[in-house]
């Protein structure tokens, strides 16, 4: 009886640091996913107020905007051109359990084309890489 309340333990042993790298990895992506989503409802949120004003200047008034919601702009790129807003932009948030494994952030990017159609709604759509 005591090999197997050995053999029992020393599975235990195993399963948990196991168990616990698993839960931290799905905690990690989880906060991946909402950190992507909230960056991409913040970038559509700017969109619909430039492109729904008339702003002189759109390319300034985004990099503002993104200033205003205290989001990040070192690597935003915007131009606008023929009536197409494109933004370019990457946001980094910091790794909660990624840090064991050396990873101390991730980052999330938008690339984005936006335009008004002859509706005049807002269509905002992925730019495609290539």
């Amino acid at each position: 009886m005591d090999k197997k309340r050995k053999s029992g333990s020393g599975v235990f042993f195993i399963l948990i640091p196991l168990f616990i790298v698993i839960a931290a990895f799905i905690y990690d992506n989880v906060l991946m996913v909402i950190a992507k989503k909230n960056y991409r409802l913040a970038t559509e949120s700017i969109i619909k107020d430039v492109l729904s004003n008339s702003y002189n200047n759109k390319t300034e008034m985004v990099e503002k905007f993104y200033q205003d919601k205290k989001l990040e702009t070192e690597q935003l790129n915007t131009t606008y051109e023929d009536n197409v807003l494109y933004i370019y932009n990457v946001h980094t948030f910091p790794s909660f359990f990624g840090r064991v494994l050396g990873v101390k952030s991730y980052r999330t990017e938008v690339d984005l084309k936006c335009y008004k159609n002859e509706n005049n709604e807002i269509i905002i759509e992925e730019v495609e890489e290539g």
